[in-house]
């Protein structure tokens, strides 16, 4: 089993896990066998800079790494249906505690798969279209 947790850098077992799944700098993927860390990598997350879609494109890039579990603090709701429809369980509101913390949480079954993010889509950048004129437009 591998499984994928957004870490802070430079990622590793003693990074902190990243509260952004689509966002995080890096991954760190750990590879379980009969209950056992077998082995750790860290894998850049490319989709950190997207200007849309983020979240799904990061999790493109731990299906191709072949990921079965991602263990984060939250995941938006496309990315969420990306990763269901891909088979992966996504353990959400993780957050303030190592990779290796999460890891050990999640095969002592302390941790439970999440459910559909509660959340529509944000806000975005409101009537003011990022030109600062707040939510509901310029005023006269």
């Amino acid at each position: 089993m591998k499984i994928a947790v957004p870490s802070t850098p430079p990622g590793g077992l003693k990074a902190l896990v990243d509260p952004r799944v689509g966002r995080c700098q890096v991954f760190t993927i750990v590879e379980v066998e009969n209950g056992k860390i077998k082995d750790v990598k860290v894998v850049q997350n490319t989709a950190a800079y997207a200007f849309g879609g983020a979240g799904i494109q990061a999790v493109q890039l731990l299906i191709n790494h072949g990921v079965n579990v991602i263990i984060g603090g939250n995941i938006g709701p496309n990315a969420y249906m990306a990763m269901q429809q891909a088979g992966i369980q996504f353990i959400g509101g993780v957050m303030n505690i190592t990779v290796e913390e999460a890891v050990k949480l999640y095969l002592e079954g302390k941790l439970r798969p999440t459910g559909m993010p509660p959340w529509g889509p944000g806000p975005g950048m409101g009537r003011g279209m990022g030109r600062g004129y707040g939510r509901w437009g310029r005023q006269f």
